[in-house]
Order: structure tokens, then C-alpha cells, then sequence
């Protein structure tokens, strides 16, 4: 009977020692991942920031689908523009690394239960004379796209300018939005200038809301919580707990 409660014991005793360690080394392996992650964002933030005119590069393409603009650097997919007309706003996704990495969380309106109005790069309100275009699925006013007013690439870069309506329940356009896309590559990377200009077409109220206006929904991987990923604010602010709100 002792021999029993003596094994039972050192059998805990193992099991804790396991756990002890498995959660030791879990803690380590994450605040390397976060250290690492760290240094790379560093890295990258000095190399954008310190990028002259003359190191911007050429290599864009882009490609017209049914009710979407693929657009390519040096032969890869790196966003796609999705503007399809029954679609609550438009958005961009996939959006890649130049290598191809997609770092936006799939657009399955059937099988995302977690947040599925979050689609891709988007830009919309949650409070426009009382109408939600933040989270308007299902809904009968919508952010739509009208027509493109230019798509060219230059030694900028390559541009595309949207015309946009917001329309109300009734198909009745409140907003006019002129969206511009400035797409830019450097060695090694791209970056995108997103400028929107809105133009009310009655009176219109931007009431008091947390939802918008520009947006990003990552692929879970790349997610804070549960992935590797680590958000950064313009003012040096490090985590979601301290960037929000």
C-alpha cells in the first residue's frame, strides 16, 4: 500500500515536473519569437524610413478580372482589388509579401464566424447618419464601386484612382469618395499610399464610433493573440492592450 501511494506520487510528481518544464520552454520559445520579431521590425522600419528616391524600383503589372484587379510585382501576386457589386464594401485581398506570403485571412463569408464583415484591406464607418458600413453584411446600403478613373503605372509607381458612392437604404448615394492607390517598390519591398477623399452629397453625420475608418484583418498566424505577430503604433506604442483606444 505504501509502495502504491509512493508511486502515485512520484508518478504527480513527473507529471508536474513535465508540465513545469513544457510551460518553461513554451515561455522562452515565445519571448525569443517576440525578441526576434522585435529586432526584424526594427530593421525594417530604419530601412523604409531611411529609403532615398532613387532606390524606388519599377516591376508592376496588373491584371482585370471579373469585378477585380489583380496587381502584380515583378510577376507575383501581391494584392488583389475585389469590387464585386452585391459585395457590402470593396476590399483588397489577398494581400502578399513580394515573395507571396499571404497575410491577409481568407474572404469566406460561409465559413468565417469571427468578425466575417473583417474582409481583407478595407475602409469604411460604422456610423453614417446611423447606417453601419463597417459591419454592414447582409444589409441593403452597401460602399460601392463605380467605375475606375485611372489605372497607370509610371516611375512612381503604379496608381489607381476609384470612384466610390456610399449608398443608403434607399440606393440613394450620402458620400462620393474618390479612393487613390499609390502602389511603390523598393528592394526587397512595396509599400502602399491609401488616400480616400469624401464628398458629402446632402448632410451627412459621422457619429461617435470605434468602428473605422482603415482596416486590416491578418491571417490568424500573423494574429497578436495566438499568432506571432506584434503590432506597433506610429508613436512607438508596442501591443494591441496599449495601441487601442
Amino acid at each position: 500500500m505504501v509502495n502504491g501511494r509512493k508511486r502515485v506520487r512520484i508518478a504527480i510528481g513527473v507529471v508536474l515536473l513535465v508540465a513545469i518544464t513544457v510551460g518553461v520552454l513554451w515561455a522562452v520559445r515565445s519571448e525569443w519569437k517576440r525578441s526576434l520579431y522585435e529586432q526584424m521590425y526594427g530593421r525594417i522600419k530604419d530601412r523604409i524610413e531611411n529609403i532615398s528616391a532613387d532606390q524606388f524600383v519599377q516591376g508592376f503589372a496588373f491584371q482585370e478580372k471579373t469585378e477585380q484587379l489583380d496587381i502584380y510585382l515583378n510577376n507575383q501576386l501581391i494584392a488583389a482589388y475585389c469590387y464585386a457589386s452585391h459585395y457590402p464594401k470593396p476590399y483588397i485581398a489577398p494581400l502578399c509579401t513580394p515573395s507571396g506570403l499571404v497575410l491577409t485571412r481568407p474572404v469566406d463569408e460561409h465559413n468565417v464566424k469571427d468578425h466575417p464583415h473583417h474582409q481583407g484591406l478595407f475602409l469604411a464607418y460604422g456610423k453614417v447618419n446611423n447606417l453601419d458600413f463597417w459591419g454592414n453584411r447582409g444589409q441593403t446600403f452597401q460602399i460601392r464601386h463605380v467605375q475606375f478613373i485611372d489605372k497607370s503605372i509610371s516611375q512612381d509607381g503604379l496608381t489607381i484612382d476609384i470612384a466610390l458612392e456610399w449608398i443608403n437604404a434607399q440606393g440613394q448615394a450620402i458620400l462620393q469618395e474618390q479612393r487613390t492607390l499609390l502602389f511603390t517598390a523598393f528592394e526587397g519591398g512595396y509599400k502602399i499610399h491609401f488616400r480616400s477623399c469624401l464628398k458629402a452629397c446632402s448632410e451627412v453625420m459621422l457619429g461617435d464610433t470605434k468602428e473605422g475608418f482603415l482596416a486590416i484583418r491578418v491571417a490568424d498566424w500573423f494574429r497578436e493573440k495566438g499568432g506571432c505577430g506584434l503590432f506597433y503604433s506610429s508613436t512607438g506604442k508596442q501591443g494591441a492592450a496599449a495601441i487601442w483606444g
